[in-house]
């Protein structure tokens, strides 16, 4: 094939078609297909792809032949890429076309490169950004104005700087043919789609709310892509692994699925007992929403054969443990809220040790842990000893110094050299332990851990046979530690390896222990089925870059700090595209002033976004900063809710009831969407929390910012702000985005 020509017409069909935005939709590949192999085809409803005199044409029912763009194929190879790669580049081509006609500003990923030429960066941040095609803006110059006409031709790609000039056989020829076509006549025996997203492109409608999970099994059965598809309808109870960056839709391919599933055997006449395990119990609560709005509630009322628990790991953990723990013995009920009191105690064990033990302590231990000691704030060393105990030592050494020392370690840990190191440790969890039992608790670990010996006893091993499950859906398997997701296979009816499981490792904050081999080994599965989503459904190009460009920063210091996004791309029309904002950073003279800040660009975004307040998420960096935003809301009477729990759906819901203001801290709104997101304090001493030198600890506390920056920043759909203050300077975790231009500095 010499070239290929798309008129405007058929430019707006393409970018207004959500199936064709990227290669996981069956529309998208059929149009890959043709390009590939130089055929005519139907693309969709109101699109076709014609070859004739050795060219393609795409083509829509109406015609203009004056307004084309044409690719030179003879130089730009499409055929020799693959799916996705023809998908994306035609989509941000012709994006590029429209704004050139239509006489806009340019994006992110185009740049002019000469008074009649731009070049076009298709692929995202992390993915081989500098690859790139340039256009003729003018290819006839000043005859295109007395011809009336204004075709456009990309005549180059490559990876280095675009030294050629274009040659114009291949556009002339395509004129020629195209000029004399009759579109309708390919269109004959079609009826065109009335309704389709062509029309919506020209509506001016406020901006849409984000679309609503709770849509119903019919209607998302025409709305996934092929593999969401894959994974949804299929009969394999597991071992299944989703994994996908933050806004694929992993969970609610995770309800269909197991919603399709329990059906499906149903009208076999086969009975399963299912269960579905959740973090927290406000995702609970949303799973079981999800449950009931998309054809799944008679699974759990049990109206119907198969029956599924939705339930969290705690919940069910204590349910097992009968009447040897009571309810005033658990730090809360909430797995969450449970471990952050844990966090508390663990503080309140940290400075009472410095305050009281240090002083004696520090000519035995190792210089460097000593020196971590005293130049960590205590927050953060309360993080990490956190994990060494959960993990470490109630996890993996049952409590047992000796087995402790013993154990290989994963990295960005404490840094603990010799054995005092060890010892002094197993001092503190002595101290944080003997809390627990003055008080009479027992925080989630004791309960995970003895529930785990439960299960693995004899008689557990044959009452499951009987209690047990036949299948686990097991949803953000990033959020378990080791100890809760070694209980999970001990619970399965038959020794078997039916889990269903999402993941996204890039938001399991600071657990770099949680490695693909691990995990299978944990769940005994060696032949897991690993589908991956690539689809972004929630946020634009330029959040996806930024979110992208962060992981791909944190991933120079840490080798297991994974980038879901490498081979992302968003879903986004052209519609769509015209609602977003470029993301910026606006700096405040001084620490008080950044509060006050934070509320005045929720009202900016709101209004310039045409939307409530409460669709615009304000995110501080830190506890303080979250109490100063809580503070100015109360002295000038804003009406605000807080987001107190992860994932907490209810909290969203009645912002947006009461039109509030709504603040969320970066460990609670995973899983949550919004139009805009708000960041305040991207500041160098804020994001990320760090003093004095780099040990592997504070190597530990780095990953931990970058997986928090990554979850907060994948919350925004059109709109992304971060708020510094100037005397501290912006953060250098976002310095690269803006030396990419990925993000403006505004005044």
């Amino acid at each position: 094939m010499s070239y290929l020509t798309i008129d405007e017409k058929a430019v707006k069909e393409l970018l207004s078609t959500k199936n064709l935005q990227t290669a996981d939709f069956i529309e998208a590949k059929e149009l890959a297909k043709c390009i590939k192999q130089g055929i005519s085809g139907t693309v969709s409803k109101t699109l076709k792809i014609i070859h004739e005199g050795g060219g393609l044409f795409l083509i829509s029912k109406e015609k203009d032949h004056t307004k084309t763009v044409v690719f030179n194929l003879e130089k730009i190879k499409l055929a020799e890429k693959n799916d996705s790669e023809i998908v994306t580049i035609l989509q941000k081509s012709c994006r590029l076309a429209v704004r050139v006609w239509g006489g806009m500003s340019l994006s992110s990923c185009e740049k002019n490169i000469a008074p009649t030429k731009s070049v076009v960066f298709p692929f995202p941040f992390s993915t081989a950004r500098s690859y790139k095609l340039a256009l003729e803006k003018r290819p006839y110059g000043a005859r295109q104005e007395k011809r009336q006409t204004n075709h456009l031709l990309y005549f180059w790609d490559g990876f280095d700087q675009c030294a050629e000039e274009p040659t114009l056989s291949c556009l002339r020829k395509s004129e020629d043919i195209y000029f004399t076509f009759d579109n309708k006549k390919y269109f004959a025996n079609d009826v065109l789609n009335k309704d389709s997203e062509y029309i919506q492109y020209f509506s001016a409608n406020p901006i849409d709310k984000v679309i609503s999970p709770h849509m119903g099994f019919d209607y998302w059965k025409s709305k996934l892509s092929q593999s969401q598809k894959d994974f949804i309808f299929t009969d394999r109870l597991g071992p299944d692994r989703l994994q996908g960056p933050a806004g694929t839709g992993k969970t609610l391919s995770l309800v269909l699925r197991a919603i399709n599933q329990l059906g499906s055997l149903e009208n076999q006449d086969i009975s399963i007992n299912a269960i579905f395990f959740t973090h927290s119990i406000a995702t609970k609560e949303h799973i079981e929403t999800l449950f009931q709005s998309n054809g799944g509630e008679s699974f759990l009322t049990g109206e119907s054969k198969n029956k599924i628990t939705i339930t969290t790991l705690q919940e069910w953990c204590l349910s097992q443990l009968g009447n040897k723990i009571h309810s005033t013995e658990y730090l809360d009920k909430d797995a969450m809220e449970s471990k952050n009191t844990q966090l508390l105690y663990i503080l309140e064990t940290i400075e009472d040790f410095k305050q009281n033990d240090f002083a004696g302590a520090k000519d035995f231990i190792s210089r460097d842990f000593s020196v971590f000691i005293e130049q960590r704030d205590n927050w953060e060393f309360a993080q990490l000893l956190q994990h060494e105990i959960s993990v470490y030592i109630k996890g993996r050494s049952r409590e047992d110094l000796e087995a402790y020392k013993l154990i290989e370690r994963s990295n960005h840990l404490l840094p603990v050299i010799n054995n005092h190191d060890y010892s002094l440790v197993f001092q503190l969890f002595n101290m944080y332990q003997e809390k627990l039992v003055n008080l009479g608790q027992f925080d989630s670990d004791d309960i995970t851990i003895t529930a785990l010996t439960e299960t693995s006893s004899p008689i557990w091993k044959r009452r499951r046979l009987k209690s047990g499950y036949d299948v686990i859906y097991l949803d953000e398997t990033h959020l378990f530690n080791l100890n809760e997701l070694s209980v999970f296979h001990n619970i399965l009816r038959k020794d078997n390896s039916n889990i269903v499981f999402t993941i996204d490792k890039s938001q399991a904050v600071g657990d770099s222990s949680l490695s693909d081999v691990k995990l299978l080994e944990t769940f005994k599965a060696c032949a897991t089925n690993d589908i991956k989503l690539k689809t972004v459904f929630r946020c634009s190009s330029d959040i996806i870059n930024i979110a992208s460009c962060i992981l791909a920063s944190g991933a120079t210091l840490f080798t297991s700090l994974e980038n879901p996004l490498e081979n992302a791309s968003d879903s986004f029309t052209i519609e769509d595209d015209q609602r977003c904002l470029k993301p910026y950073l606006k700096g405040v003279q001084t620490q008080s002033e950044l509060s006050d800040k934070a509320y005045q660009e929720v009202d900016s975004l709101s209004e310039s976004l045409n939307c409530k307040k409460s669709e615009i998420l304000i995110v501080p960096t830190t506890e303080s900063l979250l109490g100063d935003l809580k503070r100015v809301a109360d002295q000038k009477s804003h009406k605000y809710i807080s987001i107190e729990k992860r994932g907490d759906f209810n909290a969203v819901e009645s912002a947006n009831k009461s039109d509030s203001y709504i603040i969320g801290g970066m460990d609670y709104i995973g899983g949550l969407e919004f139009i805009g997101v708000v960041i305040v304090g991207a500041d160098k001493d804020k994001l990320p929390p760090l003093e004095g030198g780099r040990s592997e600890s504070s190597h530990f506390l780095r990953y931990s910012a970058f997986n928090r920056l990554y979850v907060a920043v994948t919350r925004a759909k059109y709109a992304l702000s971060f708020l510094y203050n100037k005397e501290q300077g912006c953060s250098e975790m976002l310095q690269i985005a803006i030396d990419e231009g990925l993000i403006n500095i505004e005044n």
